[in-house]
């Protein structure tokens, strides 16, 4: 397997996100009572600077009976619901591969958990051979978006960092599934003994690989527990296919969640684009680059709210706008968009406590005792920005596009209208598998 890829993971103090504006950082704060293990590796990196590894390949064997895509996307209609009328932007994929990566050191329990958790519904068999096959899919999944076509920029990464004093007693198969099967770049610092520098250094990785959209993840105090950081960080920038001209970018009223009515700078433009419209809401699909990804904007109809399209949003629902008998087909619309901003961050351990997923939160038994004895996860977080212009998006924790235009009508139509000036949804998915990067809410875009 490849080893020349970046990589996405998660870290110990916190989780970021970023985006197009997207930008998508979880950090996964792992702790410990005490451990006594020892290895002998050689694909662990053990040094002083810090070397990014970029995950790019020409080939990806992905296809729709992968794993990693249904649970993307399930973590996606899971997490939009969070966080009733406040702004919202979450990186499933980014979330996505942190579990899947902690799936493999959990102990028995917190494996069966895990996988309930990523895979709902599904009839599972929680054994190693089940694992490996999500590792797998997973790898698969990220070689596939790191692929990115050639407008867009996608950078996607994931770092361990351990305190030396534990260097000796990791477990030698969870490193090898996390550097061969997620891309993760391996580090031994002094966290204990150089605490300033050793942290700097996890900052300093996390800044260079969201491009400086985040550039403090982790933060300066350690508990005296503390054992290690697992860090995942996406980031995607993509230009739109057909930008907006910035001179007809003007100040328009937006009605806020609250029903306050407040002037944003609105983009505007008239394109030909994918646009669906049914009883509950309006929906387009605004494509970057050359069309690999793109963004899905849901519009709810006048006099009512997104919540009540959000509680119906689930993989059959997402399945059924993209290909079912209603939906999108070319039309000439007319765009008015907000610009807009979104910086979120959540600590993820509630979510994943009520979501059935404790063990691994455990110090008796250690709920990620196949990465050391006595190891426990102590905190999962995660960070997005979003930014969305008159150019495109930017992110961390992002991803690209590649899409197909159908011909034009040749019968001349009045153009639809789509006035985005109330809350509205969106989704930064790729087209080919409808594989959901970033989801959000916007309830006021200033």
């Amino acid at each position: 397997m490849s080893k020349n890829r970046s990589r996405k993971g998660i870290s110990g103090y916190g989780i970021m996100a970023s985006m197009i504006i997207v930008i998508t950082a979880v950090i996964v704060i792992i702790g410990l009572g005490f451990n006594n293990w020892s290895i002998g590796r050689s694909n662990v990196l053990e040094v002083d600077g810090i070397e990014l590894i970029e995950v790019k390949s020409n080939k990806s064997s992905l296809n729709s009976d992968n794993r990693a895509l249904n649970s993307i996307n399930n973590l996606a209609f899971e997490m939009v619901k969070k966080d009733e009328g406040n702004n919202l932007v979450i990186s499933s994929v980014s979330l996505g591969s942190s579990l899947a990566l902690l799936t493999n050191g959990a102990n028995e329990e917190g494996k069966k958990e895990l996988m309930r958790y990523m895979l709902p519904g599904k009839r599972l068999v929680e054994d190693n051979d089940t694992i490996q096959q999500m590792n797998k899919d997973f790898n698969e999944y990220i070689l596939y978006m790191s692929n990115d076509g050639k407008k867009c920029d996608i950078e996607y990464g994931t770092s361990m960092w351990i305190d030396n004093q534990y260097s000796n007693e990791v477990n030698e198969e969870f490193i090898d599934r996390a550097n061969n099967d997620f891309f993760a770049e391996v580090y031994f610092e002094d966290f204990k003994g150089d605490t300033e520098r050793a942290i700097n250094k996890v900052n300093r990785w996390c800044s260079r690989k969201t491009k400086g959209k985040i550039e403090e993840i982790m933060d300066k105090d350690l508990d005296d527990e503390f054992f290690g950081v697992i860090l995942n960080t996406l980031y995607f920038k993509g230009p739109w296919q057909e930008p907006f001209n910035k001179r007809a970018t003007r100040k328009k009223e937006f009605t806020t969640g609250e029903g306050e009515k407040i002037k944003v700078p609105m983009m505007q433009s008239k394109e030909d684009v994918e646009y669906l419209e049914n009883e509950g809401y309006k929906a387009i699909k605004k494509a970057y680059g050359y069309g690999k990804y793109e963004m899905t904007i849901i519009l709810p109809h006048e006099n009512s709210g997104i919540e009540e399209i959000i509680n119906d949003m689930d993989i059959e629902w997402w399945q059924e706008i993209n290909n079912g008998e209603n939906y999108f087909n070319y039309e000439d619309v007319i765009l008015n968009i907000p610009k807009f901003k979104v910086e979120y961050d959540r600590l993820l351990n509630d979510d994943l406590i009520n979501g059935g997923v404790e063990s691994i939160f455990m110090r008796k038994p250690a709920g990620l005792s196949d990465i050391g004895e006595d190891v426990y996860l102590s905190l999962i977080k995660q960070k997005c920005t979003i930014e969305v212009s008159e150019n495109g998006t930017e992110a961390a924790a992002a991803t690209e596009s590649e899409m197909d235009k159908s011909e034009a009508c040749e019968e001349e139509k009045e153009p639809k209208e789509f006035i985005v000036n109330r809350p509205f949804i969106f989704i930064i998915s790729d087209r080919k598998y409808d594989s959901i990067l970033f989801i959000g809410k916007v309830y006021n875009p200033a």
